[in-house]
């Protein structure tokens, strides 16, 4: 019955029978299930920007949320801390080339230029303001939040795969890439998410997905592949127009 709620039912019968019948009794509709393919062999080959005179970079990423563990709005202190040490473990344990000698940093033991330089270099998320401490996404900050970056200094260095540990999500895991290789950032993308569930599944651990619906996750437009995928480009004659610049400043 709670299904029906959630998922349209087949369009009714004018058949007396389908008419009178009970609810219990109609047949529910064989709605589609979800597919999210992480190891897509046909992906487009064409490059996007092959002379690279308009994309200046490419992010991908994914969002991921623990199954048994409420969603952060509403985790306890001591859920936030138990998912930061469960990844802390995990990350240390990476066995790929490009993630084994990665840095994990918890917000926590950041010093102000620390996390302020950080966030202006979009590598870490932004710290809370009045709509997420309203949401609960920001109780308890800083604690139990953190980031895995995959370089050795995360301060001189700037990673291409990151994991963002408990800011909306319980997980924000993606790849920055220079140039508009968009086929390649998927791909590093997903390697490094299947080094993660891998770990993850060793200790009894599963991303929280629906069958129909796909990966659960905070927002609802994230629902289902929980993916992103943006290019910043060179919009060289927009700066051109007259006030342009002007207009920015304002």
């Amino acid at each position: 019955e709670e299904e029906e709620d959630v998922y349209p039912t087949a369009a009714s019968s004018s058949t007396s029978d389908a008419a009178t019948s009970s609810p219990s009794k109609q047949q529910k509709p064989n709605l589609r299930r979800h597919c999210t393919i992480i190891n897509n062999p046909n992906l487009v080959r064409r490059k996007a920007d092959p002379e690279g005179k308009y994309i200046l970079s490419t992010r991908v990423r994914v969002a991921r949320s623990l199954d048994g563990v409420q969603f952060p709005a509403t985790m306890s202190r001591s859920d936030r801390r138990k998912v930061e040490r469960l990844i802390h473990d995990c990350t240390k344990n990476f066995q790929a080339s490009n993630l084994s000698n990665g840095v994990y940093l918890p917000v926590l033991s950041m010093t102000n230029d620390q996390n302020l330089d950080l966030i202006e270099r979009h590598i870490l998320f932004d710290n809370p303001n009045e709509w997420t401490i309203a949401s609960g996404l920001g109780r308890d900050w800083p604690d139990g939040r953190a980031i895995y970056a995959n370089v050795s200094d995360i301060q001189s260095q700037t990673p291409d795969f990151m994991i963002w540990i408990n800011e909306e999500d319980h997980l924000r895991i993606m790849t920055l890439k220079k140039g508009g290789d968009i086929q390649g950032a998927f791909t590093s993308l997903m390697n490094g998410v299947r080094e993660l569930e891998r770990e993850l599944q060793l200790r009894g651990w599963h991303f929280a997905k629906d069958p129909r619906l796909g990966y659960l996750v905070s927002c609802p437009t994230n629902v289902g592949t929980t993916m992103r995928a943006s290019v910043h480009v060179r919009l060289v004659n927009l700066g051109k127009l007259p006030g342009f610049f002007q207009l920015v400043q304002r």
